[in-house]
Protein backbone atom coordinates (compact mmCIF):
# COMPACT_ATOMS: atom_id res chain seq x y z
CA UNK A 1 0.00 0.00 0.00
CA UNK A 2 1.02 3.44 -0.81
CA UNK A 3 2.21 5.64 1.81
CA UNK A 4 0.28 8.75 1.77
CA UNK A 5 -3.32 10.26 3.22
CA UNK A 6 -6.62 9.62 1.03
CA UNK A 7 -8.69 11.88 2.67
CA UNK A 8 -12.57 12.92 2.66
CA UNK A 9 -15.09 15.29 4.18
CA UNK A 10 -18.17 13.54 6.40
CA UNK A 11 -20.11 14.17 3.63
CA UNK A 12 -19.64 10.55 2.02
CA UNK A 13 -21.42 9.22 4.20
CA UNK A 14 -19.84 6.65 5.80
CA UNK A 15 -19.22 5.45 9.24
CA UNK A 16 -16.65 5.68 11.60
CA UNK A 17 -15.58 2.14 12.21
CA UNK A 18 -15.65 2.00 7.81
CA UNK A 19 -12.80 5.42 7.72
CA UNK A 20 -10.79 3.72 10.08
CA UNK A 21 -11.06 0.14 8.78
CA UNK A 22 -10.04 1.35 5.24
CA UNK A 23 -7.47 3.88 6.56
CA UNK A 24 -8.98 6.76 5.13
CA UNK A 25 -8.93 10.03 6.84
CA UNK A 26 -11.62 12.46 7.39
CA UNK A 27 -13.02 16.14 8.26
CA UNK A 28 -16.27 16.43 9.99
CA UNK A 29 -18.50 19.26 8.46
CA UNK A 30 -20.75 20.89 10.91
CA UNK A 31 -24.37 21.43 11.61
CA UNK A 32 -26.47 23.47 13.71
CA UNK A 33 -30.30 22.19 15.21
CA UNK A 34 -32.06 23.58 17.73
CA UNK A 35 -29.45 26.31 18.42
CA UNK A 36 -26.57 24.13 18.83
CA UNK A 37 -23.92 23.08 16.66
CA UNK A 38 -22.32 20.12 16.18
CA UNK A 39 -19.55 18.04 14.42
CA UNK A 40 -21.39 15.81 12.34
CA UNK A 41 -19.41 12.35 13.44
CA UNK A 42 -22.12 10.15 11.43
CA UNK A 43 -24.92 9.81 14.06
CA UNK A 44 -21.99 10.04 17.08
CA UNK A 45 -23.59 13.57 18.30
CA UNK A 46 -27.12 13.72 17.98
CA UNK A 47 -28.87 10.39 16.60
CA UNK A 48 -29.64 10.36 13.41
CA UNK A 49 -33.41 9.03 13.75
CA UNK A 50 -33.51 11.95 16.62
CA UNK A 51 -32.37 14.26 14.09
CA UNK A 52 -34.81 13.55 11.01
CA UNK A 53 -37.55 13.59 13.96
CA UNK A 54 -36.98 16.59 14.57
CA UNK A 55 -36.64 17.60 11.26
CA UNK A 56 -40.28 16.03 10.62
CA UNK A 57 -41.81 18.22 13.72
CA UNK A 58 -40.34 20.96 12.29
CA UNK A 59 -37.16 21.93 13.10
CA UNK A 60 -34.79 23.27 10.25
CA UNK A 61 -31.33 22.57 10.72
CA UNK A 62 -28.48 24.29 9.06
CA UNK A 63 -24.77 23.40 7.94
CA UNK A 64 -21.47 25.41 7.21
CA UNK A 65 -19.20 24.25 4.82
CA UNK A 66 -15.61 23.97 6.13
CA UNK A 67 -13.67 27.19 5.83
CA UNK A 68 -10.52 27.88 4.20
CA UNK A 69 -8.65 28.22 7.78
CA UNK A 70 -10.24 24.87 8.82
CA UNK A 71 -8.97 22.99 5.73
CA UNK A 72 -5.46 24.58 6.53
CA UNK A 73 -5.10 23.81 9.68
CA UNK A 74 -6.25 19.76 8.60
CA UNK A 75 -4.02 19.72 6.20
CA UNK A 76 -1.05 20.83 7.81
CA UNK A 77 -1.03 17.89 10.06
CA UNK A 78 -0.46 15.79 7.35
CA UNK A 79 2.37 17.83 5.37
CA UNK A 80 4.27 18.28 8.68
CA UNK A 81 4.38 14.71 8.86
CA UNK A 82 5.68 14.36 5.92
CA UNK A 83 2.97 12.64 3.89
CA UNK A 84 0.87 13.63 0.51
CA UNK A 85 -1.97 14.20 0.54
CA UNK A 86 -5.41 13.67 -1.69
CA UNK A 87 -8.72 14.84 -0.83
CA UNK A 88 -11.81 14.06 -1.88
CA UNK A 89 -14.82 17.17 -1.45
CA UNK A 90 -17.90 17.61 -1.71
CA UNK A 91 -19.91 18.74 -5.10
CA UNK A 92 -18.99 21.87 -5.75
CA UNK A 93 -22.46 22.37 -6.81
CA UNK A 94 -23.79 21.73 -3.71
CA UNK A 95 -21.08 23.58 -1.45
CA UNK A 96 -18.20 25.80 -1.76
CA UNK A 97 -16.31 23.75 0.75
CA UNK A 98 -14.11 22.77 -2.38
CA UNK A 99 -13.13 26.23 -3.40
CA UNK A 100 -11.93 26.54 0.40
CA UNK A 101 -10.14 23.57 0.05
CA UNK A 102 -8.00 24.77 -3.22
CA UNK A 103 -7.74 28.11 -1.10
CA UNK A 104 -6.07 26.20 1.68
CA UNK A 105 -3.85 24.00 -1.03
CA UNK A 106 -2.72 27.58 -2.30
CA UNK A 107 -1.71 28.48 0.79
CA UNK A 108 0.39 25.86 1.81
CA UNK A 109 2.17 24.99 -1.02
CA UNK A 110 4.72 27.66 -0.71
CA UNK A 111 5.79 26.80 2.60
CA UNK A 112 5.96 22.39 1.91
CA UNK A 113 6.92 22.98 -1.85
CA UNK A 114 8.67 18.77 -2.02
CA UNK A 115 4.63 17.77 -0.50
CA UNK A 116 2.16 16.71 -3.26
CA UNK A 117 -1.48 17.97 -1.74
CA UNK A 118 -4.18 17.32 -4.03
CA UNK A 119 -8.14 18.41 -3.97
CA UNK A 120 -10.42 16.66 -6.08
CA UNK A 121 -14.14 17.87 -6.69
CA UNK A 122 -16.06 14.70 -6.59
CA UNK A 123 -19.30 15.92 -8.44
CA UNK A 124 -20.99 13.80 -5.93
CA UNK A 125 -22.54 13.81 -2.56
CA UNK A 126 -23.21 11.29 0.35
CA UNK A 127 -22.72 7.50 -0.72
CA UNK A 128 -21.59 8.04 -4.10
CA UNK A 129 -19.26 9.94 -2.44
CA UNK A 130 -18.70 7.36 -0.56
CA UNK A 131 -18.33 4.96 -3.19
CA UNK A 132 -15.49 6.98 -4.95
CA UNK A 133 -14.00 7.24 -1.93
CA UNK A 134 -13.96 3.22 -2.28
CA UNK A 135 -12.67 2.50 -5.18
CA UNK A 136 -9.90 4.99 -4.52
CA UNK A 137 -8.95 2.99 -1.51
CA UNK A 138 -8.64 0.05 -3.69
CA UNK A 139 -6.27 1.35 -5.72
CA UNK A 140 -3.92 3.06 -3.75
CA UNK A 141 -3.83 -0.33 -1.60
CA UNK A 142 -2.97 -1.88 -4.94
CA UNK A 143 -0.33 -0.06 -5.41
CA UNK A 144 -1.51 3.14 -7.30
CA UNK A 145 1.06 6.22 -6.93
CA UNK A 146 -0.47 9.41 -5.63
CA UNK A 147 -0.36 11.30 -8.69
CA UNK A 148 -2.15 8.83 -10.66
CA UNK A 149 -4.88 8.31 -8.15
CA UNK A 150 -5.44 11.60 -8.54
CA UNK A 151 -5.85 11.36 -12.33
CA UNK A 152 -7.99 8.13 -11.61
CA UNK A 153 -10.55 9.84 -9.60
CA UNK A 154 -11.18 12.81 -11.79
CA UNK A 155 -11.86 10.69 -14.15
CA UNK A 156 -13.46 7.79 -12.25
CA UNK A 157 -16.27 10.47 -10.81
CA UNK A 158 -17.58 11.20 -13.99
CA UNK A 159 -19.52 7.50 -13.74
CA UNK A 160 -20.57 7.57 -10.30
CA UNK A 161 -24.23 7.15 -11.14
CA UNK A 162 -26.30 8.76 -8.29
CA UNK A 163 -30.57 7.80 -8.52
CA UNK A 164 -32.70 9.03 -5.64
CA UNK A 165 -36.53 9.90 -4.70
CA UNK A 166 -37.42 10.83 -1.70
CA UNK A 167 -41.09 10.28 -0.08
CA UNK A 168 -41.46 14.31 1.25
CA UNK A 169 -40.28 16.88 -0.87
CA UNK A 170 -40.28 19.84 2.14
CA UNK A 171 -36.98 20.22 2.46
CA UNK A 172 -36.79 20.11 -1.64
CA UNK A 173 -38.69 22.56 -1.70
CA UNK A 174 -37.67 24.78 1.19
CA UNK A 175 -34.39 24.44 -0.50
CA UNK A 176 -35.56 25.16 -3.86
CA UNK A 177 -34.09 22.14 -4.99
CA UNK A 178 -37.53 21.41 -6.94
CA UNK A 179 -39.65 23.53 -8.90
CA UNK A 180 -42.63 24.62 -7.16
CA UNK A 181 -45.09 22.63 -9.54
CA UNK A 182 -43.21 19.66 -9.13
CA UNK A 183 -43.43 19.56 -5.64
CA UNK A 184 -47.70 20.32 -5.77
CA UNK A 185 -47.73 16.80 -7.56
CA UNK A 186 -45.93 15.11 -5.14
CA UNK A 187 -47.82 16.14 -2.55
CA UNK A 188 -51.41 16.19 -3.65
CA UNK A 189 -51.31 13.21 -6.33
CA UNK A 190 -49.01 11.38 -4.50
CA UNK A 191 -46.10 11.68 -7.12
CA UNK A 192 -42.66 10.37 -6.37
CA UNK A 193 -40.08 11.97 -8.34
CA UNK A 194 -37.29 9.79 -9.89
CA UNK A 195 -33.91 12.38 -9.25
CA UNK A 196 -30.16 12.02 -10.26
CA UNK A 197 -26.83 14.22 -9.73
CA UNK A 198 -25.67 15.54 -13.44
CA UNK A 199 -22.45 15.44 -14.80
CA UNK A 200 -21.68 18.95 -12.94
CA UNK A 201 -22.94 17.52 -9.75
CA UNK A 202 -26.57 19.52 -9.73
CA UNK A 203 -29.58 17.57 -8.83
CA UNK A 204 -31.99 16.85 -11.76
CA UNK A 205 -35.31 15.88 -11.89
CA UNK A 206 -35.77 12.74 -14.80
CA UNK A 207 -39.26 11.52 -14.03
CA UNK A 208 -42.12 12.19 -12.11
CA UNK A 209 -43.43 9.03 -10.96
CA UNK A 210 -46.95 8.81 -9.35
CA UNK A 211 -45.75 6.08 -6.75
CA UNK A 212 -42.99 5.01 -4.53
CA UNK A 213 -43.12 1.41 -5.51
CA UNK A 214 -42.86 2.48 -9.16
CA UNK A 215 -39.56 4.92 -8.70
CA UNK A 216 -37.90 1.90 -7.13
CA UNK A 217 -38.71 -0.08 -10.14
CA UNK A 218 -37.30 2.93 -12.75
CA UNK A 219 -34.33 2.93 -9.81
CA UNK A 220 -33.64 -0.83 -11.34
CA UNK A 221 -34.10 -0.47 -14.54
CA UNK A 222 -32.11 2.51 -15.15
CA UNK A 223 -29.50 0.85 -13.35
CA UNK A 224 -29.88 -2.38 -16.07
CA UNK A 225 -29.37 0.07 -18.97
CA UNK A 226 -26.45 2.40 -17.47
CA UNK A 227 -24.40 0.10 -14.90
CA UNK A 228 -21.23 -1.44 -16.18
CA UNK A 229 -22.05 -4.36 -18.07
CA UNK A 230 -25.86 -4.35 -17.29
CA UNK A 231 -27.48 -6.86 -15.17
CA UNK A 232 -23.80 -8.59 -15.66
CA UNK A 233 -22.75 -5.68 -13.57
CA UNK A 234 -19.62 -7.08 -11.12
CA UNK A 235 -18.91 -3.41 -9.10
CA UNK A 236 -20.30 -2.17 -5.57
CA UNK A 237 -23.69 -0.98 -5.47
CA UNK A 238 -24.17 1.86 -2.14
CA UNK A 239 -27.39 2.68 -1.09
CA UNK A 240 -28.31 5.64 1.58
CA UNK A 241 -31.39 6.46 3.03
CA UNK A 242 -32.81 9.33 5.54
CA UNK A 243 -34.30 7.60 7.98
CA UNK A 244 -36.09 5.03 5.65
CA UNK A 245 -34.62 1.48 6.38
CA UNK A 246 -37.36 -0.35 5.19
CA UNK A 247 -37.66 1.33 1.83
CA UNK A 248 -33.78 1.31 1.61
CA UNK A 249 -33.52 -2.78 2.51
CA UNK A 250 -36.46 -3.52 -0.09
CA UNK A 251 -34.76 -1.86 -2.64
CA UNK A 252 -31.42 -3.52 -1.94
CA UNK A 253 -33.52 -7.21 -2.59
CA UNK A 254 -34.83 -5.79 -5.61
CA UNK A 255 -31.18 -5.06 -6.99
CA UNK A 256 -30.00 -7.92 -5.44
CA UNK A 257 -32.17 -10.36 -7.41
CA UNK A 258 -31.64 -8.32 -10.31
CA UNK A 259 -28.29 -8.06 -10.59
CA UNK A 260 -26.46 -11.50 -9.06
CA UNK A 261 -23.01 -11.11 -10.06
CA UNK A 262 -22.62 -7.75 -7.90
CA UNK A 263 -19.55 -7.73 -5.76
CA UNK A 264 -21.17 -8.37 -2.24
CA UNK A 265 -24.51 -7.20 -1.05
CA UNK A 266 -25.72 -3.76 -1.56
CA UNK A 267 -24.40 -1.71 1.14
CA UNK A 268 -26.80 0.49 2.77
CA UNK A 269 -25.70 3.37 4.61
CA UNK A 270 -27.47 6.52 6.65
CA UNK A 271 -27.20 10.09 5.17
CA UNK A 272 -25.85 12.22 7.79
CA UNK A 273 -26.90 15.15 9.48
CA UNK A 274 -25.34 17.32 6.45
CA UNK A 275 -26.72 15.64 3.93
CA UNK A 276 -30.02 15.26 5.57
CA UNK A 277 -30.47 18.90 6.28
CA UNK A 278 -30.61 19.63 2.47
CA UNK A 279 -32.76 16.44 1.81
CA UNK A 280 -35.12 15.77 5.03
CA UNK A 281 -36.21 12.82 6.05
CA UNK A 282 -37.40 10.02 3.03
CA UNK A 283 -34.85 10.03 0.86
CA UNK A 284 -33.56 7.06 -0.66
CA UNK A 285 -30.37 7.08 -2.98
CA UNK A 286 -28.98 4.14 -5.03
CA UNK A 287 -24.68 4.68 -6.57
CA UNK A 288 -23.22 2.52 -8.68
CA UNK A 289 -20.57 2.73 -11.65
CA UNK A 290 -22.00 3.16 -14.16
CA UNK A 291 -22.08 5.36 -17.85
CA UNK A 292 -20.75 8.80 -17.69
CA UNK A 293 -23.05 11.28 -16.30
Amino acid sequence: MEDYILSCSSTADMTNGYYSSRDIHHIDCKYTIGGNTYDESMGESVPLSDFYERMRNGEIPTTSQIDMAEYKEYFKKFLEDGKDVLHICLSSSISDSYLSAMEAVKELKGNYPERQLYVVDSLSASAGMGLLVDILADKRDEGMPIDKLKSYAENSKKYINHWFFSTDLTTYLREDSLTNFTFKIGKTLNFCPLMCVDGEGKLVVIEKVKTKKKTMEAIVSRMETQAVDGKRYTGKCFISHADSEKEANKLASMLEARFPNLKGNVEVKDIGHVNGAHTGPGTVAVFFVGDKR
